[in-house]
């Protein structure tokens, strides 16, 4: 249930590059190290099954779809949790 934005979406400036951030550039996730960003996406926000009809649109968050360099795994992270250097949360990469 995951959409997908255009690769024409506008991007976040960055406060760690002095320039937007966008596809290509890569960024840490949280502790798992350095990941590439693949293409923005809206993550929705989890809503049990039982809640669902009363919701016209299912709220979401803007993220990533990101590759681990490490592992390999594809995923999609909230804005918040990329870093430009690992362990340094004040220079977000958002």
């Amino acid at each position: 249930m995951k959409s997908q934005l255009s690769d024409s979406s506008p991007t976040i400036p960055s406060t760690g590059k002095g320039r937007s951030v966008r596809a290509g550039d890569v960024c840490f996730w949280l502790d798992q190290g350095p990941a590439i960003l693949l293409a923005r996406t809206e993550i929705e926000d989890p809503i049990p099954m039982d809640e669902l009809a009363e919701y016209d649109q299912i709220p979401s968050e803007r993220g990533w779809t990101v590759k681990l360099l490490h592992t390999g795994e594809i995923l999609d992270v909230h804005d918040d949790t990329l870093f430009v250097w690992p362990n340094r949360p004040f220079d977000k990469c958002m």
